[in-house]
């Protein structure tokens, strides 16, 4: 029996594709990824389950719909109910190993489970304009590797690199670089501006120029850390197992610029800008060089892909329709639709009541889910305002044409509350266990409680991590 993969899954946090050259970019940012797309495959439509860390992560630990699941802003926590692929492969005969600079790939959130190796590493103490931790995470993945030399077993190695996450300030030569008119200074402020919670006193569009600073900004980071990801896969290529490894290179979710006020960051949308992410696909062996695909694929339909590989079918059937092996979309069987979910945002709620702020919640507090269908994307929203793009036409979703297609928008509902009653659908109550939420006092928690934002009953304890 031929030698199963190695797998190197790497998430870039907050990563658009925009400034991917394998995505049309053609100004030279990412060339470590546009080589691994020349190399590889290149998913074109590709959508994130959820439009922000945690659920995203969670469904990519377990190839399911963040309605399944269920880690969310309600409930912060994966449930053992849903196996990870770590434990998945490690039962399998993986050594598997998982590093990770988002708070949110920690125990606390569950999803390190059944990993044999799990680093969470902090953002780097001292001078605020060092990196996020990027460069900590890759020299800890080169240690495992090097240590993992004379291990016969195959490798699964899940990475998330934070340094593409707000705040955009690169560390040198790649600020400079990518954005030479905006000095260090000026970048921390444009961050505090871009970087908070949404403001509805900015409904009115960002200033040109806050926008290309934004940009440059974002180029920066993302060159940073194609650089970081160029020198794991030289590496491989060295130590000649690349051709043998399945690499992967995702993002958990974009980042809102300027598209649609006052959404800037993510979290609250689910709009292309935050739900549209890269996945390229280096595996020659699955893959041949320059394939591109147009469909639509998700990116937790990794999980099934990998299964596929390596013959695990109990595995592959526990995912359902949720995950679509990549294999299938290779080959002309693609997946009919995507889905990609926010639920209410307790935990955001819960961060602006903290901070003091006077802001009016309810515009916000709001679940929703956006459907794909060929050109087309239902999004419903449990206030009611819904809405319905065409992105062949509008990419950018400016034109919400639910009244003028009335039909269409009813027919994708119908098809969307099918698809919600064919995967299972779970609560597991209010249950914030992040460290953002350290030091939280009693009277937030009451703030939102008393406007019923809170849930009686499952937000009485809420874990707090003192």
């Amino acid at each position: 029996m031929a030698r199963r993969p190695n797998i190197l899954w790497i998430v870039m946090d907050s990563q658009r594709p925009h400034n991917i050259g394998a995505y049309g970019d053609p100004r030279g940012v990412t060339p470590v990824l546009d080589r691994l797309a020349a190399e590889g495959a290149v998913f074109e439509r590709n959508i994130t389950s959820a439009p922000w860390c945690l659920p995203s992560h969670a469904s990519m630990m377990t190839g399911h719909y963040a309605s399944t699941h269920g880690a969310d802003g309600r409930y912060e926590r994966l449930s053992e109910e849903y196996p990870t692929i770590g434990e998945e492969l490690t039962e399998l005969g993986y050594a598997t190993v998982g590093i990770s600079n988002n708070a949110y790939m920690s125990a606390s959130s569950a999803l390190h489970r059944g990993f044999m190796d799990w680093s969470y590493v902090l953002p780097p103490l001292g001078a605020p304009d060092q990196d996020k931790g990027g460069a900590q995470v890759v020299r800890q993945m080169l240690s495992w590797l090097r240590g993992h030399e004379e291990d016969e077993r195959p490798f699964f190695m899940f990475v998330n690199i934070n340094d593409t996450h707000t705040a955009y300030i690169a560390p040198e030569p790649w600020h400079s670089r990518w954005a030479p008119d905006v000095s260090r200074d000026e970048a921390r402020e444009l961050n505090r501006a871009q970087g908070g919670f949404a403001d509805p006193s900015r409904m009115d569009g960002m200033p040109d120029d806050v926008r290309d600073k934004l940009y440059a900004l974002m180029d920066g980071e993302a060159a940073y850390v194609d650089d970081l990801i160029g020198r794991v896969v030289d590496y491989l290529r060295d130590a000649g197992t690349l051709d043998d490894t399945m690499v992967v290179v995702t993002s958990d979710h974009g980042d809102v610029i300027e598209e649609h006020p006052p959404y800037w960051n993510h979290q609250l949308t689910v709009f292309e800008a935050v739900a549209h992410v890269p996945l390229i696909v280096r595996y020659p062996a699955a893959f041949e060089p320059g394939t591109r695909v147009s469909a639509l694929t998700q990116t937790h339909d990794v999980v099934a892909t990998v299964y596929d590989l390596i013959g695990a079918e109990r595995q592959e059937e526990w995912l359902g329709e949720s995950s679509h092996s990549l294999l299938r979309a290779r080959d002309g069987d693609a997946r009919t639709y995507a889905l990609c979910e926010f639920a209410f945002p307790v935990n955001m709620l819960e961060r602006v009541t903290r901070q003091g702020r006077a802001f009016e919640l309810r515009r916000f507090f709001r679940a929703q889910r956006a459907y794909y269908r060929d050109d087309w994307k239902y999004i419903w929203t449990s206030d009611g305002r819904d809405m319905l793009y065409n992105l062949a036409d509008d990419p950018t979703e400016q034109v919400n044409l639910f009244d003028s297609e009335n039909d269409r928008a009813r027919e994708y509902y119908l098809e969307l509350e099918a698809v919600l009653g064919r995967i299972p659908v779970n609560d597991y109550g209010d249950w914030m266990v992040t460290e953002y939420m350290k030091g939280t006092p009693k009277e937030s928690w009451e703030k939102i409680r008393r406007w019923g934002y809170l849930r009686p009953g499952q937000a009485d304890k809420p874990a707090f991590r003192n």
